[in-house]
């Protein structure tokens, strides 16, 4: 069953608010759990969920993550940041490609465009840069989840840079959320809408579910 998320649109804030502003109205929203997978790792424990809204020029995610391992090395752009503990979206505005955001707990990230996994380019550094994030970090050893984190992620419409954006407003969309960590000690790899495929990808857009940004 093909998941969907309307998103709301906060008229009140835009791309030059205080990111604090931003990520306390993403409090106030649904979050939705990242929490199917057909590559199960029995040794891995987290939870993880993501909330989002859009505005008259952008799109803002928060992500919040709790897990019993945790990996923080990369920190430039396109760096692989897949192989530390990720969060990852990817969304498909028309037939002509999707794009790919990842971002380790540093809130470094690598985006890309393309039509399939090896059939991809990345978005330019100087694009990535526009990115407005705010980061945090809890570690609790005597938790049973150690590791707690959250990333607030504030993406301007420049940064679709394969398409000319001027708002996300009525747009049906097809996307998915991730969370994955290749290199950990317990390698997972989660999903929003369940992907179907014996292999670990995220990059099969048949499995994306639907966004559609509240007219």
């Amino acid at each position: 069953m093909t998941k969907k998320i309307v998103i709301p649109e906060a008229q009140e804030l835009n791309f030059l608010s205080d990111i604090q502003l931003v990520s306390a109205a993403l409090d106030q929203q649904t979050k939705h759990q990242i929490a199917d997978t057909v590559w199960p790792n029995s040794n891995y424990k987290g939870l993880c969920t993501v909330a989002t809204l859009y505005t008259a020029n952008m799109l803002a995610l928060k992500y919040e993550v709790q897990e019993n391992d945790y990996l923080a090395r990369y920190t430039n752009p396109n760096e692989p940041v897949y192989s530390d503990s990720c969060v990852e979206f990817f969304i498909a505005f028309d037939d002509s490609g999707y794009y790919n955001f990842e971002f380790n707990a540093n809130g470094a990230c690598l985006a890309q465009f393309g039509t399939s996994k090896h059939n991809r380019e990345f978005i330019l550094a100087a694009d990535i840069r526009k990115i407005k994030m705010q980061k945090s970090f809890k570690q609790d050893q005597n938790g049973k989840l150690p590791y707690s984190w959250e990333l607030t992620i504030l993406l301007p419409l420049q940064v679709f840079s394969h398409h000319q954006l001027q708002t996300l407003k009525g747009k049906h969309c097809k996307a998915n959320f991730y969370k994955c960590g290749d290199d950990l000690a317990y390698p997972h790899f989660f999903c929003w809408n369940k992907v179907e495929n014996r292999e670990p990808n995220f990059h099969l857009p048949a499995y994306f579910g639907e966004l559609v940004f509240a007219s």
